[in-house]
Parts: C-alpha cells; structure tokens; sequence
C-alpha cells in the first residue's frame, strides 16, 4: 500500500499489511513533482502531478513506482497543438488533478490554470506515454451557453481498476464504458435518470452511485 498527501511538498508511505507503516525519503519524487492523485496497477504504482518548470509555472507529469519507494519519471503529459491558443494566454501553466483506471489504460484529467481555465484530458497504457483526448469522448464537451462553455467534459469519469465508466445526465443522459480508455462502449440506461448536476460519483462492484449535492442516484448493472 502507498499512502501520499494531497498537497506540496508531497509526502508518502508505504506498508505491507495497512497497519505498519515506513516514510519515504524526501526527494524520493523526481523533480519535486506535486503529487494530486495515485492509483494501484498490476505492476505497482502511477501517480500524476504538477511539476515545477519555473518560479510561477509548472506542468503536467507523471511518475510510476514498482515498491512505493523507488519512482521513474517524469513523464509529460503534453498539450495538443489545438490548445497553444488557451496555453498563449493563461501563462503556459498546466498539470493533472485526477487519474482513473482501467484494465488495459488510464485516463488523467486536469486543468489550464488561468481565466478562462480548461480541462484537459489525457489517455495512456502504460502510465509512462500519454496522448491528449481533446474532445473529452465519450462525453464530449458541455453545450451550455456563456463564456466558459465547451471547455469542461459533459459528464463525469470513474474508474476502479478494471474498468473506466463515463456517466452524463441531464435530459441527453448516457453511459459508457471501457477498458483502455480509448474504445467506449455504450450502455442502454433507463428508470429515473440523474440531472446534468449529479457530477459526484462512485463506482461499486454491482452499480454507481451519482449525487449533484442534494439529491443521489444508485443505478445497478443489469444483464439482459
């Protein structure tokens, strides 16, 4: 197990049996990367991050660790070429917030920091390669109206390790599925659809659990 703080500098543990636990070394990150989220894969550890490239900026990374202890990288999660104009005017600052995972991939999400800010999306299968998924499939961008709009996912991204499910409501509700990332496959929903609001979710081993803050959602899966 590895524990990791939410806040720079980052500070991490490990443990063998979740009840005895031994502090990393300071300096065990590369590049002093400000870790924001970690998940468990099959060969150990992938965490993403922002990493300090000068006094006031900074960009997307990740690393990858085997033990909790020893980590490689950093490997960039780059813009796409579509996004120099946002970059130009927000002081070239960009870094991943989140990171969800599949059996065969993940996906790492995160922001442009400026006004207006973006969300940015990336997908990898190794954790070490990335490419940007610019039109956040299978979601697509939101279609409200009003400065802003456009540059955030219509939906939301959870994962547990197996499979990554990408959940929208509203009156154009959809869910889709997949295992790398890339491919999606799209599932019939019925019943009492969630709100476009209900950005708070969870994935459970039979359903998902949806909320927007006032009101929550439990959809099962249904074989047919």
């Amino acid at each position: 197990l590895v524990a990791a703080s939410p806040m720079w500098p980052t500070h991490i543990a490990r443990s063998a049996d979740g009840i005895h636990w031994r502090m990393v070394p300071v300096g065990a990150l590369p590049s002093e990367l400000d870790m924001r989220d970690i998940v468990g894969t099959a060969a150990g550890f992938t965490a993403v991050g922002l990493l300090p490239v000068g006094a006031d900026q900074f960009r997307a990374a990740a690393v990858q660790s085997v033990d909790g202890a020893t980590w490689t990288g950093p490997y960039p999660l780059a813009l796409a070429t579509a996004s120099t104009t946002t970059l130009a005017s927000t002081g070239s600052s960009w870094g991943a917030t989140a990171l969800v995972r599949a059996r065969s991939g993940l996906i790492a999400a995160g922001q442009v920091t400026g006004t207006p800010g973006r969300t940015l999306w990336w997908q990898s299968s190794n954790g070490r390669n990335w490419r940007t998924l610019p039109s956040y499939r299978p979601l697509g961008p939101t279609t409200c109206t009003g400065e802003g709009c456009g540059d955030q996912p219509n939906g939301v991204l959870i994962g547990d390790g197996t499979r990554i499910m990408a959940l929208r409501g509203g009156a154009d509700a959809g869910v889709w599925t997949s295992t790398d990332g890339l491919a999606w496959r799209r599932l019939p929903v019925t019943g009492d659809l969630p709100g476009e609001q209900a950005t708070q979710a969870v994935l459970l081993p039979g359903g998902v659990l949806l909320s927007d803050g006032t009101t929550y959602w439990f959809g099962w899966a249904e074989a047919r």
